[in-house]
């Protein structure tokens, strides 16, 4: 009974890889490729993807390794361990984080890099990522933020809207 469940998961990550691999161009991954090369990002500076769902964090993973970075996936189904792992590996060495949003709390001041590849509907999630990293102690003085998306998206217009957002709660505690 145990043969056929295996042999169906096998038979559709085959099917998966292979999709994966026949894709020509996938614009956002090249887009944000060229800013990890760019920055050297996971070759001599850590740094940090952002996305909310898992399936997402695992291609992007697929991707990195496939163009020889070194990746670390967490998501909310990583142990405690592989989160320390990871955590640790990408403090002591040059490595990319592929980080989502159902990790709460954990902290990521160990770098300055980050790339938000998909955008949480709400400014506040958008300010606690941004406040994962953006720490008072942190060894670095400024951040830099990248958003992977077309402007002139559904995507791009919630950016917008949400940095709009940002400004009028940033004016506000002022």
């Amino acid at each position: 009974l145990t043969a056929n469940p295996v042999c169906i998961d096998r038979q559709a990550d085959e099917e998966i890889l292979a999709l994966l691999e026949a894709e020509t161009q996938d614009s956002k991954w090249e887009c944000c490729l060229q800013l990890l090369r760019t920055h050297d990002i996971g070759k001599t500076c850590s740094g940090i993807i952002f996305t909310d769902y898992a399936d997402t964090a695992e291609y992007l993973e697929y991707l990195a390794k496939s163009r020889t970075l070194d990746v670390s996936l967490l998501t909310g189904a990583s142990t405690i361990d592989q989160r320390r792992r990871a955590l640790h590996e990408a403090q002591s060495a040059p490595s990319l984080l592929i980080v989502t949003g159902a990790l709460e709390g954990m902290v990521f001041a160990f770098t300055n890099q980050v790339i938000h590849y998909d955008l949480p509907w709400s400014p506040r999630a958008l300010e606690q990522r941004i406040g994962r990293v953006e720490r008072a102690w942190s060894q670095f003085g400024t951040f830099d933020h990248y958003y992977i998306l077309e402007r002139d998206s559904a995507t791009g217009q919630v950016l917008a809207q949400l940095m709009e957002k940002l400004q009028a709660i940033e004016q506000a505690w002022k």
